[in-house]
């Protein structure tokens, strides 16, 4: 092959390709018994290597192989998972020029754009190590609990019979509870205890709260806790523990000297016959009195202070819990597209594999020496770990192995990244079997220039985000708004710029341009900007396809009308389209009016402008931007976008929550059964 010939292309060798490569990485072994396809540079249309594509049966095969492994993968801790996922991304730090080199040789783009996004992948290695140990579950306080903790410090009976100005326990804990479902801070009680009986919390209120549980103190003595059902609080019923029952009770003997209106001493709490008893206020369900009675003396009682403000979560049940358990899927597929053959892999194999999962690829059928570079990496580290090499599994081919992902019901989870057309026939494919989608479809992003704008700053934002990667992102900048106070100014110096764009080989320095990446890619162009012309787009610069060996074309900016057809599809290309409006809502209105919602970002120094543009009356996209441009996004945040555009979110965020499935777990470690919502059954 003549690639191979060339000195400049000897890295290739470095990567383990040769000029005919096996094209499928199933059962941890190389193989393939497809067709035999060409992988072509776009800057000269001339063969690189060819490529023996995965066929059916090598699908089947390690299918079978990946589906199996699952079992063993997911079974390794998470953060064992993720020191795998951290040598995977040394092993590609150690590879990320020669990567880089073969993104752009293959791909098209220039190569410090190959190298960013190589480098976007170990980025993404970096982030799932961290995510390894935060794979966390939630504790869910549930309504079933039978009785809750409660602090054992003492909560004091007062004298006076019917206390107004001290609120008592249980409607404190009654007020608690709503705090904890609304989020308000807790109180900080101001705590004012009688000189006299004391009554100790040993756990309190059931059913947000039904019942209370105490028990009579003394110097030296704890008595057997008393407990107030449900029943028994709504009948206001008084229970009774006999205090010569208790042995505890006998322990030091003491008097407790209390007030009443029978006058005298009460009984000592230590003597035979004493009583200690509670029940409900009759002015509220929320309050309880406690007594002492019999032993020969007067009845004491009074209302349960407060408690202390060292109160724990009082939603905490040691007979109940509910929480969310977190595991793996088993299998996810990625159908990846040729403008990012490798981080879009990243982007989901990376957090699929912390995750638990196992993976299956199928790279774009006009990058497969990228695939196959990245497979050979993942599977050495895999293989130096002594792992199955099924945990990643490679195809390259064409449609049919995307619709095989797409159909097979191992695969809980299928990522698709292409044209909204294609990503609907996934879409549908995936949910006839009750499958989950992951789709990154078209982008029609627009940019919004406001007449406060930073133009220089946006000028150089936009020359960027049209013409990066040769038009060819999903968060290119398509649209182009600019406000009517300085339109002719920013068109101005925006063809400026343009006409320094130098187009090139995308493997010499300087270049900003490459080729599109498939003389396909040109011919679109082409007939696109017959489109644009019989629609009344009156082209201001470009426009041409350049004649050379490869797929140039000219960077292109046209005037057209927002309500031209043309405007509502997605060219791509190097195309802008650029419109004028007057005021905001008419930009925002522009802005949405098309079907996809990817990326959109507005220029401006005015703080009300910008909470407008990201809130519910702004942009409808998933990626909102302000003074920087559509595209470049981090991989911290999720990746994604609205309407047409599929509504998928991958790389960062809470991302990996749809790489696993969600149990929530109700667990009853008592003998009691009580039911939610206070179902009575029997």
């Amino acid at each position: 092959m003549g690639s191979f010939a060339r000195r400049e292309h000897q890295f290739l060798a470095e990567l383990g390709l040769a000029p005919r490569n096996p094209g499928s990485f199933a059962c941890g072994a190389w193989g393939g018994s497809g067709p035999v396809v060409a992988s072509t540079n776009p800057t000269n249309n001339q063969v690189i290597a060819e490529v023996v594509e995965a066929s059916a049966r090598d699908y089947n095969e390690g299918m079978r192989a990946c589906y199996d492994a699952a079992k063993t993968w997911m079974a390794i801790p998470a953060p064992k998972r993720g020191e795998i996922v951290r040598q995977i991304g040394d092993a590609l730090r150690a590879k990320l020029h020669h990567l880089g080199r073969l993104v752009s040789l293959e791909m098209g783009k220039i190569l410090p754009e190959g190298i960013g996004e190589v480098q976007e992948i170990i980025d993404m290695c970096d982030y799932a190590v961290g995510l390894s140990r935060q794979l966390n579950g939630s504790i869910i306080p549930s309504e079933r609990a039978d009785v809750f903790p409660l602090p054992r410090q003492p909560v004091r009976l007062f004298s006076s019979p019917d206390p107004p100005h001290r609120p008592s326990i249980a409607g404190f804990l009654h007020r608690r509870h709503r705090q904890l479902l609304e989020g308000s801070p807790p109180d900080r009680p101001r705590l004012r205890p009688s000189r006299h009986l004391a009554i100790r919390a040993a756990a309190a209120i059931s059913e947000c709260p039904c019942a209370l549980l105490c028990s009579a103190t003394s110097p030296g003595a704890v008595s057997q806790p008393l407990a107030l059902t449900k029943r028994q609080i709504y009948r206001r019923e008084f229970v009774r523990v006999q205090a010569a029952s208790t042995p505890s009770l006998r322990a030091r003997p003491a008097p407790v000297r209390h007030h009443s209106s029978a006058g005298g001493p009460p009984p000592a709490l230590g003597s035979q016959g004493a009583t200690l008893a509670a029940r409900p206020i009759y002015s509220s369900p929320w309050e309880a009195e406690a007594r002492v009675e019999g032993g020969g003396g007067p009845t004491a009682r009074g209302s349960l202070s407060q408690l202390p403000h060292q109160v724990p979560d009082l939603l905490a049940c040691p007979n109940h819990m509910m929480m969310e358990v977190w595991n793996p899927l088993g299998v996810v597929g990625v159908i990846t597209a040729f403008n990012f053959p490798c981080a879009v892999l990243g982007w989901n194999a990376c957090i699929a594999l912390v995750c638990g999962n196992c993976v299956v690829w199928k790279g774009a059928p006009t990058t497969p020496l990228i695939t196959i570079a990245m497979t050979k990496i993942l599977a050495g580290v895999l293989e130096k770990n002594n792992l199955p090499g099924a945990i990643f599994t490679a195809f390259c081919g064409g449609a049919d192995i995307g619709q095989a992902i797409a159909l097979d019901t191992r695969i809980p989870l299928v990522s698709f990244t292409g044209s909204t057309k294609v990503g609907l026939m996934v879409q549908q494919h995936v949910n006839a079997r009750f499958g989950k989608c992951l789709l990154e479809l078209s982008g029609n992003n627009a940019i919004i220039v406001m007449d406060d704008a930073d133009i220089q700053l946006a000028v150089r934002s936009v020359l960027f985000a049209a013409v990066g990667t040769a038009g060819q992102r999903c968060t290119t900048c398509r649209r182009l708004l600019l406000h009517e106070s300085i339109y002719q100014t920013f068109l101005d110096q925006l063809v400026e710029v343009y006409k320094q764009v130098r187009l090139g080989d995308p493997l010499e320095t300087g270049t900003l341009l490459g080729p599109l990446h498939t003389s396909a890619s040109r011919e679109a162009f082409l007939e696109g900007i017959q489109t644009i012309r019989s629609q009344g787009g009156k082209i201001l610069y470009g426009g041409s396809a350049i004649e050379s060996e490869g797929n140039f074309v000219q960077p292109t900016i046209v005037e057209i009308s927002s309500s031209a057809p043309v405007v509502r599809e997605e060219l791509f290309g190097p195309v802008l389209y650029v419109m004028k409006f007057q005021t905001l809502k008419e930009a925002i209105e522009i802005n949405n009016s098309v079907s996809q919602g990817l990326s959109s970002s507005i220029f401006t120094r005015r703080p009300d402008i910008i909470f407008k543009w990201i809130g519910p009356h702004g942009s409808d996209c998933g990626i909102v931007n302000v003074n920087i441009p559509t595209n470049g996004a981090e991989i911290g945040g999720a990746f994604g976008g609205e309407k047409a555009t599929g509504g998928g979110r991958e790389a960062g965020s809470d991302s990996w929550k749809q790489y696993m499935r969600r149990a929530t777990c109700t667990i009853n470690c008592g003998s009691e059964l009580p039911l939610a919502q206070g179902i009575n059954f029997g």
